[in-house]
């Protein structure tokens, strides 16, 4: 399939997909425990961001589940040990994943992104 109009007229869909995960791959931060923030554009785009780091791995796994698409295993490793870093696992915590640190703004969507990147590296 093809996209039917616009800049990416009569590109493949696995093209275009494909060109998405290597840059999200390219643009991950350069540290052990690594995610996304805003800026995509260039390589080490910052820190963790329990938001925006769920986006990249919702369109790598389905590249994967759909394309057959595999993303580098150091990029999901490390987003795997940044959502690690980001999880409220204290004794009066919730298991749920926060913004930019392990106590702050904690919700189920962040945690759902962070369970579909544990579940794409085998922690079930």
């Amino acid at each position: 399939m093809f996209a039917p109009s616009g800049p990416f007229a009569g590109v493949s869909y696995y093209d275009i997909i494909n060109d998405l995960t290597d840059l999200f791959s390219y643009s991950q931060s350069d540290v052990a425990a690594a995610g996304w923030v805003y800026n995509i554009r260039t390589s080490n785009s910052g820190g963790l961001d329990g938001s925006s780091m769920q986006w990249p791995i919702l369109v790598m796994r389905a590249a994967k589940d759909l394309w057959g698409l595999d993303t580098p295993a150091i990029v999901l490793d490390r987003t795997a040990a940044g959502f690690r870093a980001l999880q409220n696992s204290s004794g009066t915590g919730n298991g749920g994943i926060g913004y930019r640190s392990n106590t702050q703004w904690l919700n189920g969507a962040k945690t759902g992104g962070a369970l579909v990147c544990w579940n794409s590296v085998g922690l079930d």
